[in-house]
């Protein structure tokens, strides 16, 4: 009502209002978190549980998360089966369906066996991954694995600069 007076009457007002509340709700929701379960543990008596948070990203890290993002992306896209793929697989299916009908000694046979084992070397060529989908999964291999690298090294270094200094419990008991 308050906005509605704000801003005026008419469809770009209402736009506005609706824009500003909007807002405040993903402000508002951004703010106020609610607490979110990890895990639930029984724990016996004598029993430990240790919880390690991972650091903060480094700027490293970010920045090979962003390319392994990024390349995950293009392999997908480039995975995807194209339309002479599909096509290959529909002829090729039902050549193999037709083939399983016919006796394989008869001339039918032979000829559908010809045509199906043709229709798979066809196949296999259109599966076949191009240079680009090859090079673009090795990348994809060599920055998940400097990236799992890097995340174990700083959770190494974290663990070495934040260790606990504990001193032993003293019991003593008393007769």
């Amino acid at each position: 009502m308050l906005l509605s007076r704000l801003f005026g009457e008419g469809m770009a007002s209402g736009v506005v209002v609706r824009g500003t509340e909007f807002l405040g709700k993903e402000l508002s929701s951004a703010v106020q978190k609610e607490d979110q379960d990890v895990t639930r543990v029984r724990l016996r008596a004598g029993e430990s549980y240790t919880v390690v948070a991972r650091p903060p990203a480094t700027r490293k890290e970010r920045k090979l998360a962003k390319s392994q993002r990024s390349l995950n992306r293009r392999f997908e896209s480039l995975n995807r089966p194209t339309k002479s793929q599909l096509r290959a697989a529909r002829k090729l299916s039902r050549a193999q369906r037709r083939l399983s009908r016919s006796a394989p000694t008869t001339k039918r046979g032979r000829k559908r066996a010809q045509k199906e084992a043709a229709l798979g070397r066809r196949f296999d060529q259109k599966m076949r991954p191009s240079k680009l989908q090859l090079r673009v999964a090795k990348d994809l291999t060599s920055t998940t694995t400097q990236l799992d690298t890097s995340r174990a090294l700083s959770l190494q270094l974290a663990r070495r600069r934040n260790r606990i200094r504990r001193r032993r419990t003293k019991v003593t008991v008393y007769d």
